[in-house]
């Protein structure tokens, strides 16, 4: 790894908002690094992530878990986890509000899968140690999660899921999610992969969403890492997506997605909408009567054009596969 402040200055070149660090097992010489990249992450803004990657293996042992069932072993396993957890509340407790229970990339040969019995007393444990710590835990153990703790949780939504089925992930019991964006070749189809899974995420009820963006560390140079082609287009999600939520859907014809959304003041609505199809299918001509206001659709790019209208006073929406928003909409 580079030095603590070059990292640091890498990550924040970015953007980032959250970056995850290892700090768990404490012999780890990785983890022992953390509090100085995690001071000067903190000097520029950057929120981090605790990784409670693993378990001592002799201590995984004794309770006889595999290192890496970090959940079963706070669960299950007896309190001679907390001497390795002093540090921790030293060195991060009072600074960090995220943690991870588990790896979040998870090494080939482990064995780590959760028991979703476990998860209400790991939280449960590790809130009796840390501050009001907000967990987040690998994909395996978003399944059977039950109701207890659910609004501590953070579900990870991992690349190969369809953008489509992200609800039923969610399906109304976590208000944060976090998604792993699959490697797309093409920019324009890995922009509308990303914008599909933050509005079926924003559909499903979730009050914030987290990308892990597919840094491209090969092309590291003086401007530190290169985030791809998609960091545009999670700026126009971002921007057009806060402070507001999904109040329903408006059917426009077969194959056609509309989300209505509302903000905090009646006039800020505004529509997501796209097709099925293609990147790179011709648009598709809908008309709607979206108020007397002038209308604009922004793309995933921040690009705005004014909408016109028919003769009958309905604003012309040309529909493509990338999903875009309709700014101006009177939701009355």
């Amino acid at each position: 790894l580079p030095a603590e402040g070059d990292l640091a200055a890498m990550i924040a070149s970015t953007n980032a908002r959250l970056a995850v660090l290892p700090v768990w097992p404490p012999d780890d010489p990785r983890v022992q690094r953390m509090p100085k990249v995690l001071d000067r992450l903190l000097d520029r803004g950057v929120e981090a992530v605790a990784e409670l990657a693993a378990v001592r293996p002799a201590r995984a042992a004794a309770a006889g878990v595999d290192p890496h069932q970090v959940t079963a072993f706070l669960a299950r396993g007896p309190d001679g986890w907390r001497t390795d957890l002093e540090p921790l509340v030293a060195n991060f407790g009072l600074r960090v509000s995220h943690w991870t229970v588990g790896p979040l990339e998870l090494p080939e040969n482990a064995a780590a899968r959760v028991d979703p019995a476990d998860v209400p007393a790991a939280v449960r444990r590790l809130g009796e140690a840390l501050p009001a710590p907000l967990v987040m835990l690998a994909e395996s153990a978003i399944v059977a999660t039950g109701t207890e703790g659910a609004d501590e949780l953070i579900a990870k939504i991992p690349a190969e899921a369809d953008p489509h089925s992200i609800p039923e992930w969610v399906d109304g019991r976590f208000e944060t999610i976090e998604l792993e964006l699959p490697s797309i070749d093409r920019a324009v189809d890995a922009e509308i992969d990303l914008a599909l899974r933050v509005l079926h995420g924003w559909l499903a009820g979730a009050q914030t969403v987290l990308v892990r963006l597919p840094f491209d560390h090969a092309s590291m140079g003086s401007r530190g890492l290169d985030p791809g082609p998609t960091l545009p287009a999670l700026r126009t999600l971002a921007d057009n997506l806060q402070g507001r939520r999904v109040v329903t859907t408006l059917r426009l014809g077969d194959g056609i997605h509309a989300l209505v959304l509302a903000g905090r003041e009646r006039q800020d609505g505004a529509l997501a909408i796209w097709r099925d199809g293609r990147a790179g299918d011709p648009p598709r001509d809908v008309a709607v009567r979206l108020g007397s206001n002038p209308v604009e659709q922004v793309t995933l790019r921040g690009e705005r054009a004014w909408l016109s209208q028919d003769a009958a006073g309905r604003h012309v929406i040309p529909v493509s596969p990338e999903p875009t928003f309709i700014e101006g909409v009177d939701l009355d």
